[in-house]
């Protein structure tokens, strides 16, 4: 949720190391992924890296929904509905 509201007024120094965090972040998630993929507990088709870069994308907009909100509901629906799209059955 900070994330994108901060960028445009950090200096530059600041914004690649930033986003060499996000980079890893998303890394780290999408090996999770892929291990609950050899495990079976999400679709064998999912494109883990994709997966983890909308997390992100859409973890930050539920965090700052929240703070909007003053209430954890948005990031809750969030993650509720991250893992369904993952394992709901095709």
């Amino acid at each position: 949720g900070n994330f994108g509201q901060e960028m445009p007024i950090l200096a530059e120094s600041f914004k690649q190391p930033l986003a060499q965090c996000l980079k890893n972040w998303t890394s780290m998630l999408a090996h999770n992924l892929e291990q609950a993929k050899v495990l079976g507990l999400i679709h064998q088709e999912t494109d883990c890296l994709q997966q983890a870069e909308f997390f992100w994308i859409g973890w930050e907009g539920a965090i700052l929904t929240a703070k909007v909100m003053q209430s954890s509901s948005p990031m809750q629906k969030f993650a509720d509905g991250f893992i369904h799209q993952l394992t709901i059955k095709r």
